[in-house]
C-alpha cells in the first residue's frame, strides 16, 4: 500500500483521538441517544478513513504523489488488437524494478486523468474477464481493464512513474498513459506499440480479415461502423507435389516470391526493395486461389492475411496491421470487385488507399501482397498499367493438352483405371478449366459406383464412364451455362 498524504494522516489521527475521548466520557455521561449518535458517526467516519486508502482511485492517486503534476495522452487501436497490447504491458511491466499491477473496472468510462484527479471520489468494480481468442480455435480470459504503476530505477534512484490504462471501449481499445511530460509518453507508447507486434498472437498465423458485422463474442461489444474481424484460420496444405502449375508460372514463383524471400537480407544489400506485388489473371476456375493456397503453404513462417469481401474498403487499416507483422502476405482475391475503372467505381477513395499501400511500404517492410482477378479487363488503370506498383504480372489460362494430362493422372490417383483411355479424355476436355476437370472425374466416379451398387472392392473406371459424364455436364446448358461449369467452347 502506498503511503497516505500527510492531512489525510492528520485527519486519521484527530478521528482516533475523537473516539478516544469518547470512550473516556462514556461511563460520566451515560448512554445518551445523542452520545450513541455522535459514537456511530465517530466509528463511520474511521471505518471510510480505513478503507479510502484501499480503494483504486486512491492508489492511484498516491501512487502519483501529485497528480496534478501529471499529463494524460492516449491512444485508440482496433478492438481485435487488445491480447497484443495487454502481452506488450505484461512484457514492459516485468522490465522495470518496481512495478503494481491492478485490475480494475470503472462502468461509467471515466477517463484517467479525471480518475487521478484529487477531489473526486470514483467507485471502481472487479473487471469483466472476457473470453478471447489466441489462436486457431484457441481461448483464454482477460480483465477487460488494468493499470500498471511504474517506476523508473536507474542507479539505484527513481527517475519517473507513470500509470498505464488499457481498457476496451465500445469504438475500439484505450491505452491511456498519465507521465510528467508528453515526451516521456511517446516513449513509453512507442515501446508498447514495438512490443504488441513482436509479441502478436497473429505474428506468423494464418489470418482471414473480414468485415466485423455482427455482435462477436471475442470482443464483447457489438459491431461498429468500418470494424474489422481477424479470425485464425487453419493454414492450408498444397505442397509441391500436390500443385499443377505450367512449369514457367512455377519458376516464375520461386524466383519472384521463394527465392526473393528466402535471400531478401542479401537481395536488399544489393539495393532491391523487400515488398513485392504479384497479379494473378485469368478466367474463373483457372487455378488462381489454388495457387494462393500454394504460396501460402510454402511461405509458412510469416504472417498471412486473405482479406475477404467489403474488408477490403479498410486497406489504410490493413496496410497498417502488415507493417506491424511483417514479414506478412496478403491475399486480395477478385479485386475487380472493388478496383473497377474509376468512372464506374463506387468506392474511389478505396482504390486511392490501394494505389498508397502499394506504393507506400518502406524498402525494409517485408510485405508481399498477391492481388487476384478475373477480369483484368475492368481493373483500373493505375493498378495494371504502372511499372513499380506490380512486380510481376502471371496469365492463369485453360489448362492445354499437357497440363489437362497431368491433372486428370492426379484426380484419379485413388482408383483403378487399368485399359482407361486417358488421351480420349485429355481429348474430350479441350478448352476446360481445372475446375470442370475436377468435376468431370468426380461425376465418372459416381455413374462407375452405381454400375456396381456402390461396391468400393469392385469400382473400376473406364472410358464410358466419362463419355457419359461429359455429356451430363455438357448437353443441358447454353454458352453461359457452360461457362460457369468452366467449359469454354460450344458442344458441337
Amino acid at each position: 500500500m502506498r503511503p497516505w498524504s500527510p492531512a489525510r494522516q492528520l485527519f486519521l489521527v484527530g478521528t482516533l483521538i475523537f473516539c478516544v475521548l469518547l470512550g473516556i466520557a462514556w461511563p460520566v455521561l451515560g448512554p445518551s441517544l445523542g452520545l450513541f449518535i455522535a459514537t456511530i458517526l465517530a466509528a463511520g467516519i474511521l471505518a471510510y478513513q480505513l478503507l479510502i486508502p484501499f480503494s483504486t482511485v486512491a492508489r492511484l492517486r498516491a501512487f502519483l504523489g501529485s497528480p496534478r503534476a501529471f499529463k494524460v495522452f492516449d491512444e485508440l487501436h482496433p478492438r481485435f488488437r487488445f491480447v497484443d497490447f495487454y502481452r506488450a504491458l505484461k512484457v514492459f511491466a516485468e522490465s522495470q524494478t518496481d512495478h503494481e499491477w491492478i485490475e480494475a473496472h470503472f462502468p461509467m468510462q471515466q477517463p484517467l486523468g479525471t480518475l487521478i484527479t484529487p477531489g473526486v471520489y470514483h467507485n471502481a468494480k472487479k473487471p469483466e474477464r472476457r473470453r478471447l481468442c489466441i489462436g486457431y480455435e484457441t481461448f483464454d480470459f482477460f480483465p477487460n481493464e488494468i493499470f500498471c504503476l511504474v517506476v523508473f530505477v536507474h542507479g539505484g534512484q527513481e527517475t519517473a512513474r507513470l500509470i498505464v490504462r488499457l481498457c476496451q471501449r465500445q469504438y475500439g481499445d484505450l491505452m491511456e498513459v498519465a507521465a510528467a511530460d508528453a515526451e516521456q509518453a511517446a516513449s513509453v507508447m512507442e515501446r508498447l506499440n514495438r512490443l504488441a507486434a513482436e509479441h502478436s498472437i497473429y505474428r506468423g498465423k494464418f489470418l482471414e480479415i473480414r468485415p466485423n458485422t455482427t455482435p462477436m463474442a471475442d470482443y464483447g461489444y457489438p459491431a461498429q461502423p468500418g470494424d474489422l474481424a481477424v479470425k485464425f484460420k487453419q493454414r492450408p496444405r498444397v505442397t509441391e507435389k500436390e500443385i499443377v502449375l505450367d512449369e514457367r508460372i512455377h519458376a516464375i514463383l520461386r524466383r519472384t516470391l521463394f527465392d526473393y524471400f528466402t535471400h531478401r537480407q542479401r537481395l536488399q544489400e544489393l539495393g532491391l526493395p523487400k515488398k513485392r506485388t504479384l497479379l494473378l489473371y485469368g478466367p474463373p476456375a483457372t487455378g488462381k486461389t489454388h495457387t494462393c493456397r500454394y504460396v501460402q503453404t510454402t511461405l509458412n513462417n510469416i504472417t498471412t492475411m486473405q482479406v475477404s469481401g467489403q474488408a477490403v474498403t479498410q486497406l489504410s487499416e490493413i496496410g497498417k496491421f502488415a507493417r506491424q507483422l511483417h514479414p506478412a502476405l496478403v491475399i486480395l482475391e477478385d479485386i475487380d470487385l472493388v478496383f473497377t475503372q474509376r468512372e464506374i467505381n463506387v468506392y474511389a477513395t478505396v482504390l486511392g488507399e490501394l494505389m498508397d499501400q502499394l506504393d507506400g511500404f518502406t524498402e525494409d517492410e517485408e510485405v508481399l501482397f498477391i492481388l487476384t482477378t478475373n477480369a483484368i479487363e475492368r481493373v483500373e488503370q493505375a493498378i495494371k498499367d504502372r511499372p513499380g506498383r506490380v512486380n510481376q504480372c502471371l496469365y492463369f489460362g485453360l489448362p492445354p493438352s499437357d497440363l489437362r494430362k497431368l491433372y486428370l493422372e492426379r484426380y484419379l490417383t485413388p482408383y483403378e483405371k487399368n485399359g482407361l483411355d486417358l488421351d480420349h479424355l485429355v481429348r474430350q476436355t479441350e478448352r476446360t478449366s481445372q475446375a470442370f476437370l475436377k468435376e468431370y472425374v468426380q461425376r465418372a466416379v459416381q455413374i462407375a459406383a452405381a454400375d456396381v451398387d456402390y461396391d468400393n472392392a469392385r469400382l473400376k473406371l473406364v472410358t464410358r464412364h466419362f463419355d457419359t459424364a461429359f455429356d451430363e455436364l455438357t448437353s443441358h446448358g447454353d454458352p453461359h451455362g457452360l461457362s460457369i461449369m468452366g467449359f469454354h467452347r460450344e458442344k458441337k
